[in-house]
């Protein structure tokens, strides 16, 4: 029988972990000639054993139905390989013998087998490396002997084959693996910006980008267009490997986005512009179907489209709400969207301020710019005038800066405008060269919502924190654990347009050539709180509290609660004005107030005139509580000065504290205005007041319902003086007065008065007295005879005439409400 197909194999086929059986079609002469060969994934090849790996049928005719089927014992794993060729041995077994049966068949199989034969040296040979069929005579195809990273190649005049490193493989390996500078990882190549297949270093390289990798050569020495096309490629992650680059400013930043280990230098830096700007944008604005209350929960918009549930808007009117000169601003701020539904926006948090059709109220959508981050980031501008600024954050939500550095700008070295949600760690400000401009470290304004600063110091500069009066309310912004070091201004300072300010546990310090009317810590915001702060060296107050917010855009009471704060190195006084360690007021105020002094500390024998004063000008305060004070050194003129200067103060309560002056005022002053404003419902109690002879200890003037108690003087001439238009108190420990009297001798039965002049005595006053000498056989009575008089009768019981010595005779009195 001939053999008419040229096929000597099957497949390879693919496993699929179920298929066993696997079909060939050309000629055996038994099952053993069947070679089955299995490839693994990692391109792995095992000739498989007939028995203990598989069986195989073979047909029953292989002259007419050549071939048959391999059975695996078991199921050949997906993704493997499976060929089958054949094996026959090349021998040959036909023995032709004289005078023997001469059959065809057995000749046609003699003829198969070395048909088959030679088939199965045309498969090998087909897989084998061959020279060309016009190849010369006289060239060798032998190959020679391997030699590790080595390559085979043609000899020098092409007549055979050798081992040879064309490419320098040999040296790149060992180049390669040299540490030393230029090899190793400087001869792999990478660009920045190439597509790599993903689990390629080039590819790994690419999660971590740096400015390097946008630099073009026709980019020069400025980095400006390398800076901004690193912002437009989306890249989560730009480094500047801890190296500096000059730029020019004025790149347009994005969100996503982590810039790290940078110096950006800007000696060039044009007048009004910022290195880095970013800045989010307003939607249309919707006018407001129904008014909205003060501290509401919700709006009616004419529609809701453009608004999302987490998003940010800008709620506002044409009406103004503060009464400063510098603050005359349109009424607006930040809510946050909590939900949507039935027509209204449902907010986070109730607003700030009261908003009216009337006053053409609309509500905005914000698309915020979001998830922004400088880690070890450092700026540096011009040493020079032009209101230049380091960056700036415009509707941005989400803005974390961690150990950012910036020097010598102008204007801000980092400004935060309606911008939400940020937080600063760390970092510092500086000028090197002399104050130019406004020079603030970083400035929160136009309406932000939650900004705090947490360990951040500036020096050589007016404010390290400054929350501006321009475009809505700033809520929620904090400053602690701050450093303030020669400041020419204020360390901290807010304008009316803020709410909810926390200053506390910062350190302040001025230079000696500081404005002499600046403060430690000024604020005209609303709700400020400030505890623990030291400062040193300020010119006027120490805190500074004078808010100047319309009470009716923020509920009409406000609060300051100065706790532990410490004052020392007070600075004389210069120019106007009255200085104290803390100062509240209600100047261009239309509200009331709530001031509550704790435990604060004033070393100021020759700064502030008061340790704490409270001044109600323009609004009344409604409660003022001082807890616990004390000036190691004394105050120029008054420890404690509540002033109901042109408004009421409603409730007053001073209860513990230690205060010394240095003047021959009064240590605790409560005063009122004759005919105009009264200090009511007062309560002073444990205090101890040092004077320095000529003092009051406690003074009222135009009080009215108050009790005092507890209270210690020394070098005081007068313990309390309660001057007209004072009443309905209670004076607990006794208003004091004493004289000298000369001494009598008096006749059995009768007796000496002794008039003692005790300020503030009256009818109705509980009066008792007591004599510096022995009165043996005598009694002594005392009873108020009229106005600041208290008269003393020293009567002789004895039965019999007796002289009596000179002596002292103090009177005292107490207070019953009437």
């Amino acid at each position: 029988m001939t053999i008419s197909s040229t096929t000597r194999k099957a497949g390879p086929f693919t496993g699929n972990d179920v298929t066993t059986a696997f079909p060939f079609a050309f000629k055996v002469f038994s099952a053993s000639d069947v070679v089955v060969v299995r490839t693994d994934l990692s391109g792995a090849e095992t000739t498989l054993t007939i028995s203990s790996n598989y069986t195989v049928t073979i047909n029953a005719n292989q002259d007419t139905n050549p071939g048959g089927t391999v059975t695996l014992l078991a199921a050949l794993t997906s993704g493997f390989l499976l060929t089958l060729t054949s094996g026959v041995q090349a021998l040959q077994p036909t023995d032709l013998t004289n005078q023997g049966g001469f059959y065809p068949k057995v000749i046609n199989a003699a003829l198969d087998r070395l048909t088959i034969l030679v088939q199965q040296l045309a498969e090998a040979v087909s897989r084998s490396v061959k020279t060309a069929i016009s190849t010369p005579p006289g060239v060798n195809s032998t190959l020679p002997a391997p030699v590790p990273y080595q390559l085979i190649g043609w000899n020098a005049d092409g007549t055979g084959f050798q081992n040879t490193d064309p490419t320098y493989s040999t040296a790149l390996a060992t180049d390669l693996a040299n540490s030393a500078s230029g090899k190793g990882a400087a001869l792999v190549g990478y660009g920045g910006e190439t597509v790599y297949p993903s689990g390629t270093v080039g590819s790994k390289l690419r999660e971590h980008r740096s400015l390097q990798d946008f630099w073009h050569s026709g980019d020069g020495t400025d980095y400006t267009p390398a800076l901004q096309r690193a912002m437009d490629s989306g890249e989560p992650v730009i480094s500047g490997l801890g190296r500096d680059y000059t730029v020019g400013g004025s790149v347009t930043g994005r969100g996503n986005l982590r810039l790290e280990n940078i110096t950006l230098n800007a000696p060039g830096l044009s007048s009004n512009a910022y290195i880095l700007n970013f800045s989010g944008a307003d939607g249309t604005p919707q006018a407001l179907a129904a008014d909205v209350a003060e501290s509401a929960f919700s709006c009616q918009p004419g529609s809701t489209s453009g608004f999302a549930v987490d998003g940010w808007a800008w709620i506002a009117s044409s009406a103004y709400w503060s009464p400063a000169s510098d603050d005359n601003v349109t009424m607006g701020e930040a809510v946050r969207i909590a939900a949507i539904s039935g027509g209204l926006l449902y907010f986070y948090t109730g607003t700030a301020c009261a908003y009216t059709v009337a006053d053409a109220a609309t509500i905005t959508p914000i698309s915020t710019i979001d998830d922004i981050i400088f880690d070890n980031v450092q700026m540096a501008g011009p040493v020079s005038s032009g209101n230049q600024s380091g960056v700036k954050f415009d509707r941005c939500f989400g803005v974390e800066l961690r150990n950012v550095r910036t020097t010598d700008f102008d204007y801000s070295h980092v400004v935060f405008n309606r911008s939400f949600g940020a937080r600063v760690w760390g970092g510092r400000a500086n000028k090197t060269g002399a104050q130019e401009g406004l020079d603030y470290g970083i400035v929160v304004s136009q309406g932000c919502f939650d900004v705090a600063v947490d360990g951040y110091t500036g020096s050589a500069m007016r404010h390290i924190i400054t929350i501006g009066g321009s475009a809505g309310v700033s809520r929620h912004v904090s400053a602690v654990n701050c450093r303030a070091f020669n400041m020419t201004d204020a360390g901290m300072d807010s304008h009316s347009a803020a709410i909810e300010v926390n200053y506390s546990h910062n350190f302040i310090s001025h230079s000696n050539d500081a404005d002499s009317e600046m403060d430690g810590i000024s604020a005209q915001c609303a709700q400020l709180t400030a505890i623990g702060n030291q400062i040193h060296n300020c010119r006027r107050h120490g805190i500074d509290w004078t808010p100047g917010i319309n009470a009716a855009a923020f509920g009409g009471v406000v609060s300051l609660n100065s706790s532990a704060n410490k004052f020392w190195h007070v600075q004389p006084k210069v120019g106007s004005g009255t200085a104290g360690a803390i100062t509240a007021s209600t100047a261009n105020y239309a509200g009331a107030v709530a001031v509550t002094v704790v435990s604060s500390i004033g070393d100021q024998s020759s700064g502030f005139d008061d340790h704490v004063l409270v001044q109600a000008n323009s609004s009344p305060i409604r409660k003022v509580n001082v807890i616990g004070g004390s000036t190691p050194k004394p105050c120029l003129i008054r420890g404690v000065h509540i002033y109901a200067k042109n408004s009421d103060i409603e409730q007053v309560a001073i209860n513990g504290g230690a205060y010394e002056v240095s003047s021959g005022n009064e240590i605790i002053y409560l005063q009122g205005n004759a005919g105009v404003a009264k200090v009511k419902n007062w309560a002073v109690g444990g205090c101890s007041l040092i004077g320095t002879g000529a003092n009051t200890g406690l003074r009222l003037l135009e009080t009215d319902n108050g009790v005092e108690s507890g209270l210690t003087t020394k070098n005081c001439s007068n313990q309390i003086i309660v001057d007209a238009n004072s009443t309905a108190y209670q004076l607990k420990t006794g208003a004091v007065g004493k004289t000298a009297w000369a001494g009598a001798t008096l006749a059995d039965g009768t007796s000496a008065v002794v008039l003692v002049t005790v300020p503030g005595a009256a009818y109705g006053d509980i009066a008792t007295c007591a004599v510096g000498a022995a009165l043996q056989d005598a009694t002594v009575s005392a009873n108020v005879t009229g106005s600041n008089t208290v008269k003393v009768v020293i009567q002789n019981e004895s039965g019999t005439s007796r002289t009596y010595a000179a002596c002292d005779v103090t009177a005292a009195i107490t207070k019953v409400k009437p």
